[in-house]
């Protein structure tokens, strides 16, 4: 089931690689700063496989891993 949008989301403006976020709806984690032609895109790492998304579609987790 997606998280639920709220106060406590925020868009991001960088990635880095580990990063918990979530990506349409649904929270996974940054494998992949993509450069190049894919510049601006990352992939992330989701219950059900990875995705390659653009950064700006990404909101901040609620909770960073320690």
């Amino acid at each position: 089931m997606p998280a639920k949008r709220g106060a406590t989301m925020r868009a991001i403006e960088t990635v880095n690689v580990n990063q918990r976020v979530l990506c349409n709806g649904y929270e996974g984690t940054v494998t992949e700063v993509c450069t190049g032609q894919l510049k601006g895109m990352a992939v992330v790492r989701l219950d059900r496989g990875s995705v390659c998304v653009s950064i700006s579609e990404l909101l901040r987790a609620a909770k960073e891993p320690k």
